[in-house]
Order: structure tokens, then C-alpha cells, then sequence
């Protein structure tokens, strides 16, 4: 029997718009184009992560044969002197795989002591804003949400399921802009990563890259004699992605 693991993290969901009008036949060459570009851009932000992450592997690895030396009072001058066993950092710095289905993108980012990970921030940096950004620069505009939960990533199926990507599906639906929104109930814990950041200078980047905006919300309105749809203003955090387009 197949046994499949729960995990706390970041699930992001990211939807091209304007895109399902090219699933029409007479509008293929141009989701030929929209494929191209898409595929283009998750390659470049991967290719900026991976810049990060190996920067971030040498300092960690400096930070260690200075801690090295510090207790054993040596010389040493790279990590590779270090004796054995010494720790493989190489996996600490282990960037997401974007998936992609039809116009979406979906992102998770396992995080068991998320309030701790201040490479949530590296992620939001290299990953996120990076996506964001680029496709806006090539033309296309996207919606999203983010949200901190638990879920199951089953990578033989590609299956990702659970009350993260839930929360993230109804979200992203709803906003009706361009944009990268957080849940409501992931708030908190942004909020808690926010107020860190204020005490942290080496997460004083994550500060800026949130801020709390008045996104438009379609909400269904239901009474015994009426069903429509409303979109109404709804105060939430909201990705800083204008603070890069300069």
C-alpha cells in the first residue's frame, strides 16, 4: 500500500491571464508563443535561483570554516579541510520545480519551522517576484495566491492536494487583478515573518516585499431570491512586486 507523506509549507498558485482565450483554435500561433515565453521565463528565474543558491552555499560554507576554526583553534581555509564527517550543506539551499498545468503554475515549498526559515524570503525573492516580473516585462500578467498549510506532494503522480492548495485555488480565483495575494488564513503567519524581518537585518528585505493593499474580490452574493456576483474591496497582503519594475 502506498503511503503518502504530509508536509507544512508554501503552496503558490500562479494563473496566466488571458490566456484560456488562446486554447481556441484560431488563436494557437499565439499560445505557441505564450508556451515559448513561459517556458523561457521559468528557465531564467530558475537560472537566477540557482545564482542565489550557490551564493549562499559559499557563504554558509565560509561561515563554517570560520566556526571551525574558531572552536579548534586551526587555519584552515576552506571547507573541504574540514575532517570528516563534516555537514553537507548542498541540500539546506534546495530551490522548489515549478509545475506547470494548461495556464498555471503551481509551486510548493516544504517548510516544517517556517518562522524560522529565512530562506522564505530567498524563495520569495528568486522565485516568486522573478516569475512576476519577467512575464509582466514580456507582456503577460499573472494572478496568484500563496498559502502556508499542510499538504501532500506526491512527485510519481504529480499530485499535489491538501488544505494548502485549497485555500490557494479559492483565493486565486477570486482576486480579480494582477497580482500575488496570501490567504487570509496564512495571514498571521506572514504577519509573524513581517515583524521578525523588523528585528533581523538580514530579513529586512522580506518587509518590503509584502504590503497590505486593497485587493477587488468577486463574492458571490446568496439570499432566498437573488445570486449574484459582487466585487468588493478586501484589505490583504499582497506580493510588492512594483518596488522591482523600476
Amino acid at each position: 500500500m502506498t503511503e503518502y507523506k504530509e508536509q507544512f509549507g508554501v503552496v503558490v498558485l500562479l494563473d496566466y491571464l488571458g490566456v484560456k482565450n488562446m486554447m481556441k483554435k484560431e488563436h494557437l500561433e499565439h499560445l505557441h508563443k505564450w508556451l515559448r515565453t513561459r517556458d523561457g521565463i521559468i528557465q531564467f528565474s530558475k537560472t537566477e535561483a540557482e545564482k542565489s543558491r550557490l551564493k549562499m552555499l559559499d557563504r554558509a560554507r565560509k561561515l563554517k570554516v570560520q566556526d571551525y576554526n574558531r572552536e579548534h583553534k586551526t587555519k584552515l581555509k576552506s571547507f573541504e579541510d574540514i575532517p570528516q564527517p563534516r555537514l553537507d550543506l548542498k541540500n539546506l539551499f534546495v530551490y522548489p520545480e515549478p509545475r506547470t498545468f494548461q495556464d498555471t503554475i503551481v509551486i510548493t515549498y516544504p517548510a516544517n519551522d517556517i518562522l524560522n526559515n529565512s530562506l522564505l524570503y530567498k524563495f520569495v525573492n528568486d522565485i516568486l517576484l522573478n516569475l512576476f516580473t519577467t512575464s509582466l516585462k514580456q507582456g503577460y500578467l499573472i494572478r496568484g495566491a500563496i498559502s502556508i498549510d499542510l499538504f501532500i506532494n506526491d512527485e510519481r503522480s504529480n499530485t499535489v492536494v491538501g488544505p494548502a492548495v485549497t485555500k490557494a485555488v479559492n483565493w486565486y480565483e477570486k482576486a480579480q487583478w494582477g497580482g500575488i495575494v496570501v490567504e487570509p488564513e496564512s495571514e498571521d503567519l506572514v504577519a509573524a515573518l513581517l515583524k521578525e524581518a523588523e528585528a533581523e537585518k538580514r530579513l529586512e528585505l522580506l518587509k518590503l516585499n509584502f504590503l497590505k493593499y486593497p485587493v477587488p474580490i468577486k463574492e458571490i452574493i446568496r439570499s432566498d431570491d437573488d445570486f449574484r456576483e459582487e466585487i468588493q474591496s478586501k484589505e490583504m497582503w499582497a506580493l510588492n512586486w512594483p518596488l522591482y519594475m523600476a
